[in-house]
């Protein structure tokens, strides 16, 4: 799910319906998002959010919204993630990619890579929504994709994308 704000036409045959979840600020612009329910019974949002001019941003930041309702969560209170995933509040050069799935308990996993290419993984408790365990997974490598299996979350990288090209998948135990 990528989070957009603005108003677009249902097209859905008006069985569904539209719910705003962010209301960004002037300078604001919500990117990469992840809705998932938690063990509570809470709709769980994760997004980064970057800010300053669209030519040159100055922050980007990684928050987590929940509330019981989608209507809700666009009042909810967001909470940043930084001092969890050891970043300086709205330092630049992070977030070039992020990903994020649920296990079958529920705890929500999220990997980004940063400017640096840099690739970390931050487990989330989708019942006190506090991040349990964050640690770097490589350095020097571009995140391909994630998928989840029973207690493992598989993590695909690419070394290079100009020559000498290989791709590693990094097996982390939960």
């Amino acid at each position: 799910m990528i989070v957009i704000p603005g108003t677009y036409p249902l097209s859905w045959d008006g069985a569904g319906s539209e719910v705003r979840v962010v209301n960004a600020g002037n300078y604001q612009r919500p990117g990469q998002g992840y809705l998932f329910r938690g063990n509570g019974g809470d709709f769980i949002l994760l997004y980064a959010l970057e800010v300053g001019p669209v030519a040159s941003p100055t922050g980007n930041t990684l928050y987590l919204k929940h509330a019981p309702t989608l209507t809700a969560l666009e009042a909810a209170s967001p909470t940043t993630l930084e001092n969890a995933l050891q970043y300086a509040v709205d330092a630049w050069s992070r977030y070039r990619t992020v990903y994020a799935a649920q296990d079958d308990s529920g705890n929500v996993h999220v990997v980004f890579q940063d400017q640096g290419n840099t690739i970390k993984w931050a487990k989330i408790n989708s019942s006190t929504y506090v991040v349990e365990a964050s640690q770097t997974l490589a350095t020097g490598q571009w995140l391909d994709s994630i998928s989840l299996g029973q207690h493992k979350l598989y993590v695909s990288t690419i070394s290079s994308t100009y020559s000498g090209n290989s791709a590693s998948i990094i097996e982390v135990s939960f």
